[in-house]
Formats: C-alpha cells, structure tokens, sequence
C-alpha cells in the first residue's frame, strides 16, 4: 500500500529519477540563491554606507557595530558564491536579518529601517524556507517581539525607542497580516502544484497505478519476490482499430484486475510502458521456476477471461507474461531479465515464461555489438542490397508495383533482411545511411526500368531534409510519373506522432509520390489518422493476416479496416499471404492487393536481370 505521505513532493523527489522534475527543482533553488545573493549585496551596501556616514560623524559605537555586521554580511555573500550551501544560508540569512532587527531597535537609532526589516523579513522567510519552515521562522520572531514588548512593559528591558513612532504600529500591522496572507497562499500553491507535478510523474494518468520509477524504488523493499512484466499482445491492433477511447478501456479493465487480484494475493501492480505493467510478487526464497510459473499463469488467466464489448462486437484481452526469481536483495537486473523473459516467450507463443541463465543478458549486448560491426562494414563497403517483392491485384494476379527490401550481407556471405539491425542502426546512427541507400536505389530502378517502387520510412525520416531533397530528385528525373514512387510509413514505430507527419507528407504528395501506412493494426494509430494523414494505401499487418487461419478477432479486426478503407476510398494491402486459402479468404474480404510468398518471394533484380 502506498502511503499519502508519498505524495508529497520532496518524499517523491527522492524517487523520481526524471530530469523534468530536476528541472523544476534546480530551478526553484536558481531563484532562492538569486534572492540572497541580491538581499546580501544590498545588505551589505547599506552597512558600507551607514559604516561611512559614522566614521565622518565619530559615531564610535555605531561604527564598530555596523563594521563587525558588514564583515559578516561580506563573509557570508562570499560564501554563497562559493559553495551554493542554500540550507545554511537560508539559516544564516534569517538569523542575520533577525539580529540585526533586533539591535536596530534596541540602539535606538534607524527606526524606519527597523519597519523595512519587519516588513522584509515575512516575504523573505517564505520565499527562502517554504511554507513549513517560513511559517516557524516568523512565529518565531513574532513571539520575540511579543516577549521583547513584554519585557519593556515589566521593565525588564529598556525602553523600545520604536515605542516612540505608535502612529505607524497599524499600518505596519496590517502590512505583516497582509503580507502573511497573500505570501503564505502563494507558496503553498507552489508546492501544491509541485507535488501535483510529482504525483503526475509517479502515477499513471490513465490508471492510477505507480509507474517504473516508484517500481524500481520500491521492488528493493522486499527481500525475495518474483518481478513479472505483463503484456497485452493485441492491443496495438485494437487501438487501431477503435482508437485511443477504447484502448484506455483496456488498460482500465487489465488495471483494475490486476490491482484487485494483487489486493487478495498480496502482490503490487505498477504500470510500466503504453501497454505493459509490472508485477511484484513476494515469494519464499526457495521457490522454483515452476512454481514461479504456475503463480504467473494464476494470474494471467483472471486476465484472459475478461471481455469487453465496443458497440456489438465482444473484445477479448490477449496477454503473456515474462518474469525472474529475485532471491534477497539482488535486483540489479530484475527488470532487464523479466523483459529478457518477456521478449523470448513472444518469440515461442507462451503465455508465461520464467528467465534462466540460457537467456544470459551479455549475449544479448553481444549480439548487438556484432550486429553494429555487420551492418557498419556493409555501409562501408558498399555491400547493402535490396530486394524486390511482387504486390498484386487480388483478383487478377496481376503485379502493380514491387516493395522494395532492404538485405545486408551477413557473415556467411548470405543476404538477410535488416529487421534485426534497425534498433541498432536507430540506437548507433546508423540510420540515416540506410534511408539513403534506398533511396538511391529507387532512384535507379525508376530511372532504368517501368517499374514501380514502394519503400519504408520512419518518422525521423520525414524530419530529415535531405529525405525530402532526394524525393524531390527522384521525382524529377524525366521518366517519373504520378505514382511511380511510394513512401510506406511504418506505423508501428513512430506513427503516434503524427503532426510531425503532415508537412512532408503534404510536400512528397504534391510531387507525385503515394503514401501507404505499414503494418496497419500494429502502432499507435487510429481511422481518424488515415483521414488526416492523407493516406492513399492502407498495409494491414501480417500479423493479423497469419491469425486470420486460426482466429476469429482476426477476421473482426480486418473486416473492420477493409469496411473503413473502402469507404475511405483507400487502398488495401494485405501482407504474408502464404497459401491459396488465405488469398481466397481476403478475396471475399474485398481486398485490392495482396504481397507474400504465395505470389513471390524477394528476389535481387540484378541477379533476375542477368
């Protein structure tokens, strides 16, 4: 359970590991040290003035007074500079401003200055401390004068020389309650909306679940747990499908199980990326794989029998589960072998899969540098290929235009495709390298052959202008026509920024090039998105078409983005048709165009040609 104390914004401070909140803060102590670092120089200034007029005037008294007070001021604003110590100078500024008050009154002399001090001191207090400890510097110094007026009035104390100006006694007064009032409101919504901000960073919006930092922070309170990731495997699909509104159903639904499971079981529930949460579930320290396994499959299954309709059609939530035995405390890798998890038991089709050493995390990184060295020498060497594959008329068979695909030579010598290079190539900057090979080889399949030629992009190509530069040059050679060139937006990786799309996409448009959406029912997208977007061909994911054998959800999703399209008057690409069934089945489902291995597989035009 977690605490309301947690909500508070210096007890998240200490949790939160984002810079934005960092941001904030650092902020906040910029304008505290500018406030003092302003109030000591003037303090300062003014001590330099007072020590001059007693020296000229043989004010002995006053003069060693206000020269012990100046060097102090001067000790301290050098000390500021130096070390930024805010605590203590907050503490040293509010003591020295409380002296010297004090010794203004008593000596008598300077009264105006002693009503600027009290009138300066509330303000500062507030601005300096914080609402807590500002509201006990100024109860303290209001008891002090209390007690101060108390010992003149016993005749403990000399006579308050100030006692002599009583017609400035109300309004000064009332600028302390004034003055109170609006300071204290205002730095306490301060910190209301910083702990607000907090809690934002902390807690999903959209479940109220503690999110991966708090998961991280906490998971090391407990001492052997089994740290699960939950998947939701279909959900890209259904958001596409019925948008955002719907999808922020599900992850209500899967959150408020879960939460209500963890409750009667033990176990906490956070929230971790768009569609994945976290899971920690505290377990004896001799528990097996196994039964780590069956506790996680409990769980999934309350999952799994939850529906949920949108309009007449029933949703079911299809979710797996990766997870690792956390024996005592040794968490450093939790969250990377539970992903390690995840991501293998996606790979095998199983609902839950338990991390072991064959997963080692270091072949992973391994693998990733070697991938970094193949894809780097290719560049260099020149030895990138791409690949061509059929697209065609559903009804007739008939080729309309080929997808262009990129291969990279492997170790072997054998040409494979660069989908498992991307995430390196985006993470090492790489690819922007890639986008222009292809782009070249699309200009030189246009230029010297009547095909035509779709191509992948990303959104960071679209941001790019020398993307836009080289279509401007394909589509400008004298044998370019309308069409001829089209630019495959691949939806599942960054589609969900989808402003950032509408300038190029408006500008490659008006040069004559097509725009397809990839992978269509796989990213972030919605309808509305399509429309927007300007979107002349829609690619439904292959996922989608290999669960269409075996898969009724399958066939609702599609039918529904065939309904949409046609109406839309958008074309429909169906991807991975591998067999005659499939090809029959998306015939009757009225899809114009199909691509897969049933039609033809990839093939290297240069080795066709010859």
């Amino acid at each position: 359970m977690i605490k309301k104390d947690f909500l508070k914004h210096r007890l998240t401070a200490r949790l939160i590991n984002t810079d934005f909140y960092k941001d904030v803060v650092s902020s906040h102590d910029r304008y505290r040290l500018r406030i003092l670092v302003i109030l000591f120089s003037i303090v300062t200034a003014v001590s330099a003035y007072l020590l001059a007029e007693y020296y000229l005037t043989g004010k002995t008294v006053l003069l060693g007074l206000h020269l012990v007070f100046a060097c102090v001021m001067f000790v301290l604003t050098c000390y500021l500079l130096i070390s930024r110590n805010l605590r203590f100078m907050v503490i040293a500024s509010m003591i020295t401003l409380y002296t010297a008050f004090f010794l203004t009154a008593f000596l008598g002399h300077y009264h105006e200055i002693t009503i600027l001090l009290i009138l300066t001191f509330i303000p500062l207090a507030f601005s300096l401390a914080g609402s807590g400890s500002g509201a006990r510097w100024v109860l303290f110094f209001v008891v002090s004068l209390l007690a101060a007026w108390a010992g003149i009035a016993a005749g403990f104390l000399p006579s308050w020389n100030i006692s002599a100006y009583s017609e400035l006694y109300m309004p000064v007064a009332v600028s302390l309650v004034a003055m109170f009032a609006v300071i204290f409101a205002a730095r306490v919504h301060y910190e209301h909306a910083l702990g607000r901000l907090a809690k934002s960073m902390v807690f999903d919006r959209i479940t109220g679940l503690p999110g991966k930092d708090y998961f991280i922070s906490n998971m090391r309170n407990v001492e052997n747990s089994i740290i699960a990731i939950v998947h939701i495997i279909n959900f890209r699909g259904l958001s596409s499908l019925f948008g955002y509104e719907f999808s922020d159903r599900i992850l209500v639904m899967l959150s408020d199980i879960l939460r209500e499971e963890g409750a009667a079981s033990g176990f906490s529930v956070f929230k971790l990326a768009w569609h994945e949460f976290g899971l920690q579930i505290p377990v004896d320290s001799s528990i097996t794989p196994d039964e780590a396994e069956y506790i996680l499959k409990g769980i999934i299954e309350k999952v799994r029998g939850s529906r949920t309709r949108w309009g007449q059609t029933e949703i079911s939530i299809a979710i797996c589960a990766g997870g690792i035995i956390i024996r005592g405390y040794d968490y450093d890798r939790a969250i990377s072998g539970a992903d390690a998890a995840l991501g293998t038991g996606l790979k095998n089709h199983r609902s839950v899969t338990i991390f072991n050493e064959s997963m080692d995390l270091k072949v992973d990184a391994l693998d990733d540098a070697t991938r970094f060295t193949d894809l780097h020498d290719n560049i260099l060497n020149g030895t990138l290929k791409s690949y061509l594959q059929p697209v065609v008329y559903t009804e007739s068979g008939d080729v309309c235009w080929h997808e262009a695909l990129l291969r990279v030579k492997e170790n072997n010598g054998e040409y494979g495709s660069v989908y498992p290079y991307l995430a390196v190539a985006k993470d090492t900057g790489l690819y922007p390298h890639l986008t222009e090979f292809m782009l070249n080889r699309a200009h030189d399949i246009l230029k010297n052959t009547d095909l035509s030629i779709s191509i992948n992009i990303c959104l960071r190509d679209m941001l790019s202008s020398s993307v836009l530069e080289k279509v401007k040059e394909i589509t400008g050679i004298k044998e370019y026509s309308p069409g001829r060139l089209i630019l495959e937006i691949v939806e599942s990786d960054d589609i969900g920024n989808v402003e950032s799309c509408y300038d190029f996409i408006a500008k490659v448009k008006s040069m004559g090039v097509s725009i397809a959406i990839d992978d269509f029912g796989s990213g972030y997208s919605n309808y509305a998105n399509l429309l927007s977007m300007g979107v002349d061909i829609v690619k439904i994911d292959g996922t989608l078409i290999r669960r269409l054998e075996h898969d009724n959800d399958a066939a609702v999703l599609i039918n529904g983005i065939v309904d949409f399209c046609r109406n839309a008057q958008r074309k429909i690409v169906a991807e991975f048709v591998e067999n005659s069934w499939l090809h029959e089945k998306l015939s009757d489902m009225n899809v114009n165009y199909c691509q897969g291995y049933f039609f033809g597989e990839p093939f290297d035009p240069d080795v066709k040609k010859a």
